[in-house]
């Protein structure tokens, strides 16, 4: 009476190949992302005395930051061009202290947001750092170990994201550019 059609059951199998291939595809930028971060939090250990934690978190905020900025900045790269098109009457325009008030709110949303990122991000780095100490004790390619960390990072954030917190991702887009 309880059988799962073959319809249904197909649709399942799909969507879990398609989670697994789409958290693959994103692996790959993270997994790129992971020797730049990794060179910075060792450097940071290091120069100021941190505890992995603080390091770590530190070094994602400052990859997260470049992101958010990137991500406020390039859409405003696209229209510079058409900037330019009219005259904006005197009465209108805007005087120093709004623009430098404007600037600063930017300058705070982008901070915010990514600070929200890296405390959303921070699980993942103690889950990608728990599973690499797993497999250390394995005897493969440590670029292997460390994608397959990233990959179960991804494939967790993935489901999460998708099924669990979805509102996440555009609330961060809606605080990024219009909050």
């Amino acid at each position: 009476m309880f059988f799962i059609s073959i319809n249904t059951g197909m649709n399942l199998l799909l969507s879990l190949a398609q989670l697994l291939w789409g958290s693959l595809v994103l692996s790959i930028p993270f997994f790129i992302l992971v020797f730049p971060a990794a060179f910075l939090r060792k450097r940071l250990a290091e120069k100021f005395k941190m505890k992995w934690f603080s390091s770590a978190f530190i070094s994602l905020f400052v990859f997260s930051l470049a992101l958010t900025a990137l991500a406020y900045v390039y859409p405003l790269a696209l229209v510079s061009g058409e900037w330019n098109l009219g005259e904006v009457p005197e009465q209108l325009y805007a005087t120093p202290l709004e623009t430098a008030g404007l600037w600063f709110y930017a300058v705070f949303k982008i901070l915010m947001v990514a600070f929200a990122v890296a405390v959303l991000f921070s699980p993942f780095l103690l889950l990608g750092s728990m599973l690499a100490d797993k497999l250390k004790e394995k005897k493969w390619n440590p670029h292997a170990k460390n994608f397959l960390a990233v990959f179960a990072c991804t494939l967790t954030g993935s489901f999460l994201l998708l099924f669990a917190f979805n509102w996440i991702p555009m609330g961060l887009i809606f605080y990024l550019y219009h909050g």
